[in-house]
């Protein structure tokens, strides 16, 4: 599951809404009940690099865990309070720790590693080696972007499910971490949250940001040099940083455009997001000695954005795929879908141009071309 840029762009993170008293929305451990323990890749903290079981390191201290099914920038400016407050309430032996739900584990790795720099979060972060479930006896609800758990000794005291979070859900978790310690919970202005720290965090993400954007199109263009009719991995991670780049470059815009608010100057034209080469372009950068190879472009069906469905497409071309394992991932790419007409569609093009070019086991071969004539 944003950097100057992706801080406030890829960070799709999730956030905390209103539940209405007759329509509620649940997710993860209720209030009472006890916390299993679950696996995880440490990303940032004292455990980074390494695969640990979540609840060891904390031996019962007060905790907030953040599960981070999507990051958004409204996301962001949810957590970054309670990654502040968090690292404040350190000394009182209370830790903060956020962990990523993702359906493939090296794209969230690199969707990490891009947006670091952006968000800068005090707070440990991991990445949950469960998929994008996370840990099966959590219950975790898709359909919110943050599951906030307040924790001691390893049970739930509040649980905060936020479908569409914002800054101004903070207090209502800040007091659940108060009360933990005996403290008062301080306001977002107390946290520094006023118009200078605004300036910083928004600039911060700005610094930076140009060399960012520049290793992502070099990245990409390196990657559409290659014979995608033998690297689907290429394509896949062609889509993936294409779509990066792109939410990069809103994100500096974006950050642009509040400092030159807060300095009082005019807001600054807007940074245009990189186009495809032409197929001219391309055809002068070939050597001459080399035998024109198919354009990418010209593959049938298309190439989606969607990072689930890339990754569960990742898992369906694994040339050690059995029939057991094609139908398991089948059936999770149909759930994928559901009865949502543009999924269905991302899903049956996507099938579309893997099947042309042949990937996967035969059992692989067979179960894709089916989901691309469906």
């Amino acid at each position: 599951m944003f950097s100057p840029l992706p801080l406030a762009l890829c960070f799709s993170l999730i956030g905390l809404s209103p539940v209405q008293s007759d329509d509620p929305v649940y997710s993860g451990p209720q209030p009472g009940e006890n916390l299993a323990t679950f696996k995880v890749l440490g990303f940032t903290g004292p455990q980074a690099g390494k695969e640990f079981e979540f609840l060891e390191p904390l031996k019962g201290a007060p905790t907030l865990l953040v599960f981070v099914h999507e990051l958004t920038r409204p996301a962001s400016q949810l957590m970054r309070p309670l990654d502040l407050y968090g690292s404040n309430l350190a000394e009182d032996g209370f830790a903060t720790h956020f962990v990523w739900l993702a359906a493939d584990r090296s794209a969230a790795e690199d969707r990490l590693r891009a947006i670091q720099g952006a968000i800068q979060f005090k707070s440990p972060i991991s990445i949950s080696l469960d998929g994008l479930e996370g840990p099966g006896s959590y219950g975790l609800n898709r359909k919110v972007a943050l599951t906030i758990l307040v924790v001691k000794e390893n049970k739930v005291v509040a649980n905060f499910a936020i479908t569409q979070p914002n800054e101004t859900d903070a207090p209502k978790v800040l007091e659940a971490m108060a009360k933990l310690v005996g403290k008062s919970a301080p306001t977002l202005a107390e946290l520094g949250a006023d118009r200078t720290n605004m300036r910083r965090d928004t600039a911060r993400p700005a610094a930076g940001a140009a060399d960012s954007m520049k290793r992502l199109e070099d990245e990409v263009a390196r990657l559409k040099s290659l014979d995608q009719e033998h690297h689907a991995r290429a394509i896949a991670r062609v889509a993936e940083l294409e779509k990066l780049v792109g939410d990069l470059t809103d994100a500096l815009n974006d950050a642009r455009a509040k400092i030159a608010k807060l300095e009082g100057t005019p807001v600054p034209p807007p940074l245009k997001k990189p186009t495809a080469p032409s197929a001219e372009s391309r055809a002068a950068a070939r050597p001459t000695n080399d035998a024109p190879k198919k354009d990418a472009t010209n593959l049938p069906g298309r190439t989606p954005m969607d990072p689930e469905l890339i990754g569960l497409m990742r898992r369906m071309i694994q040339p050690t795929n059995d029939d057991p394992k094609v139908k398991e991932i089948t059936d999770e790419l149909l759930k994928w879908a559901g009865d949502d007409k543009q999924r269905k569609d991302d899903l049956k093009q996507f099938a579309v141009r893997i099947a042309h070019l042949g990937y996967g086991s035969d059992a692989a071969k067979a179960a894709i071309k089916k989901l691309a004539t469906d």
